[in-house]
């Protein structure tokens, strides 16, 4: 369908009302079709709502296509179904849920994959394998943190917010984290907690110059 070609040039070009009014333009001629369904659910998590996405999404799998539980695993996750979201991606990956090993490679994997997008800005890309990292080893630590970044740079501050308050607490002496959540809380107006976090930063780091920057 030429309606999903257009979803897909206007995902790459930025214009994701124009990537969503395409692809269900492709559902109504085609209400079976896996493919639109699969791009609807895409725009829908980069706008932030994981919960259409999860049902379109959910409607998309097809085995003979690698990524489509891995995509609906990410809706499940992006709307705070953690778990329901880790069986898919192990499902996708053939593993077994008491296989630690395996799961802190395929986390390894993903964090490393979302590295290499956030160097290329592929926001959206990162973003799903930074959460699919932290989430199958909450100890990855700085997979949270670049999932908090893309968050930021993708402008859904409040979501990033959340991430980085957890970061703070999983590791309260890193200054960077704190000068991130204040950067954050400057983003969204909150400057009396902003300063509150740059301080806590030299309390830790009493060397940090970007906290030092910012309360010049």
């Amino acid at each position: 369908l030429r309606e999903i070609e257009r979803g897909k040039r206007a995902i790459v070009a930025g214009d994701l009302p124009r990537a969503q009014r395409a692809y269900c333009q492709a559902l109504v001629f085609s209400p079976e079709e896996t493919r639109a369904m699969s791009g609807l659910g895409l725009v829908l998590m980069m706008q932030g709502d994981g919960e259409q996405a999860a049902t379109y999404l959910k409607q998309a799998i097809n085995d003979d296509v690698d990524d489509s539980r891995q995509l609906y695993g990410d809706a499940l996750a992006l709307s705070g179904h953690y778990q329901e979201a880790k069986a898919e991606w192990l499902k996708a990956a053939d593993i077994e849920a008491g296989d630690v090993a395996q799961i802190e490679s395929l986390a390894h994997i993903n964090q490393t994959k979302a590295d290499q997008s956030f160097r290329q800005r592929n926001y959206p890309r990162a973003e799903r394998l930074y959460r699919r990292a932290v989430l199958l080893s909450p100890r990855r630590i700085e997979a949270a943190a670049g999932l908090a970044r893309v968050l930021e740079r993708w402008n859904r501050k409040k979501e990033a917010l959340a991430w980085t308050k957890w970061l703070v607490v999983q590791r309260p002496k890193s200054g960077s984290y704190w000068v991130l959540l204040g950067d954050i809380q400057t983003d969204l107006g909150d400057k009396a907690s902003a300063k509150d976090a740059y301080t806590k930063a030299l309390q830790v780091e009493p060397g940090n110059r970007e906290a030092q920057a910012r309360l010049r």
